[in-house]
């Protein structure tokens, strides 16, 4: 049985949450924040952002500028569809990596699963990630193993 269906068969009412794919992942670095502010806006995605304005947490909505932001970013995450730019703040300059989610057909090597996580400024929102799981030959053993992650977006819900 292969990987993927063994999955849908654990969790048989959660079979979306996983798929064959990859996470293809290219990086940039700026060193001034107006760069950082640049490229968010350009990627007219939703997300968060952290700066040193404030310990408040910034959501960012699709076509947000930032003209009057005259603060530093520290971590930030936003998506647009099949991609999400994840920014961090490093010594003296910004890492940007963009991840971009390739779905693949009968791909048993390369499984995505997507999984949410509680918000810490609302107890009634997630945050979604999808993870990338590999093969690893382990010792003669075929394991899949956490490879890479991106940010999907907000979900509002329950339990």
């Amino acid at each position: 049985m292969k990987n993927l269906q063994i999955l849908k068969n654990i969790f048989p009412n959660e079979e979306d949450r996983f798929y064959s794919g990859r996470l293809n992942i290219t990086t940039e670095i700026v060193r001034d924040s107006k760069s950082v502010y640049d490229k968010i806006s350009e990627f007219k995605g939703t997300g968060w952002v952290c700066s040193t304005h404030s310990n408040e947490i910034i959501r960012i909505k699709p076509n947000e500028t930032f003209e009057n932001y005259n603060f530093w970013p520290i971590k930030a995450e936003v998506v647009n569809d099949e991609s999400s730019l994840h920014i961090i703040r490093t010594n003296n300059e910004w890492k940007l990596t963009t991840i971009t989610m390739e779905k693949i057909e009968n791909e048993d090597d390369s499984i995505i699963i997507k999984s949410r996580l509680r918000s810490r400024t609302d107890k009634n929102e997630y945050l979604i990630y999808e993870t990338c799981w590999t093969a690893d030959n382990t010792d003669g053993y075929k394991e899949l193993r956490p490879n890479s992650f991106r940010f999907v977006g907000f979900e509002k819900g329950g339990e």
